[in-house]
């Protein structure tokens, strides 16, 4: 890779990103609507694959990461749209999510660990999400094999 090219990436992220576009969007992580303008999903677990299903029911728009999340965000700019982008994932693509949704100006907050024992992770400006992520977990049963979900909003 020619340094040419890395220096050109490293100018154009923040216009991917679209960082600058709108400050105010990085409060998004604590309002709360009745549903996320979108959720992404690692359809690898089982938790994960059945609260986006029922979203997706509900009319709610999803899209599953493909273990990809990072290409995601920055291939489509999700985090330059407007509303809060609800995630069901494994830590790791949260972590990502996080990082990235930072460089664009966003709050990417942890709500909650789904697994065999499960956590409010959220603060109370989170406490919203709540009723939503209660009714979401009576449709989808703990992984069996034990795989941890990581709900977080950005």
């Amino acid at each position: 890779m020619k340094r040419r090219s890395v220096l050109a990436g490293a100018v154009a992220t923040p216009v991917l990103l679209g960082v600058g576009l709108d400050e105010a969007r990085a409060a998004t992580a604590t309002a709360v609507p009745a549903m996320p303008s979108l959720t992404l999903y690692d359809a690898r677990l089982p938790v994960a694959e059945r609260i986006a299903w029922h979203l997706h029911r509900q009319g709610a728009p999803t899209r599953p990461t493909g273990g990809e999340i990072a290409a995601l965000l920055l291939r489509e700019r999700l985090l330059a749209a407007d509303g809060p982008i609800l995630g069901f994932t494994g830590h790791a693509e949260y972590l990502l999510a996080r990082d990235i949704a930072r460089v664009a100006g966003r709050q990417a907050a942890p709500l909650m660990r789904l697994g065999l024992g499960q956590e409010w992770l959220g603060s109370p400006a989170q406490d919203g999400w709540r009723p939503l992520l209660a009714g979401l977990l009576q449709v989808a049963e703990p992984d069996p094999h034990g795989a941890t979900t990581f709900a977080w909003v950005a």
